[in-house]
């Protein structure tokens, strides 16, 4: 996987193809399998070849079906792909379906954001302002406790984060 990744930032496509190829084929049903199919339409994506890159999405997408997280990650994949090729109005249909399905916060959070600037792109403001505020809207904060809750040491000392500083540097020695 290292000298297939190598292989592509050095510039021998070819060779990266193949070891990315083989990968696939002796790690079919791992996540090694899925990052070398994802790393490879990356790849091809990068060197133009959208078609096989699309094809190989909509494989793997197929493949993975039963993991809702690496068919959602796929899916994201393939939908900045459409952006890359400037087929818009299929990832705004794509990015629709996957901030509407996604399970994780995460992935449903960068699918908005992805189609926030996809509405950008095709000078649609107020859909892309609307993208955004579901963004938000859709990552409450109670699925992110560390931004609303204090630690033990910080609670005890009465004030915010800079309480531990302070008290380490205004000990004397």
């Amino acid at each position: 996987m290292i000298i297939a990744n190598a292989r592509a930032l050095s510039g021998d496509v070819a060779l990266a193809e193949a070891r990315l190829r083989k990968m696939m084929e002796d790690h079919a049903d791992s996540s090694q399998g899925l990052w070398a199919g994802s790393r490879l339409a990356n790849l091809l994506a990068g060197e133009g070849r959208f078609d096989e890159a699309l094809a190989l999405y909509d494989g793997l997408i197929a493949k993975h079906r039963r993991d809702a997280g690496a068919r959602t990650q796929l899916r994201l994949e393939r939908a900045q792909l459409l952006v890359q090729m400037k087929e818009y109005d299929k990832a705004v249909e794509s990015l629709t379906a996957v901030a509407s399905e996604a399970d994780d916060v995460g992935q449903r959070r960068s699918a908005f954001d992805l189609l926030a600037q996809t509405y950008m792109a095709l000078r649609r403001f107020d859909d892309a302002r609307a993208g955004t505020t579901a963004s938000k809207r859709n990552t409450p904060a109670t699925r992110r406790p560390w931004l609303r809750r204090k630690s033990a040491w910080d609670r005890s000392k009465g004030s915010g984060g800079n309480t531990r500083r302070r008290w380490r540097y205004s000990k004397k020695r």
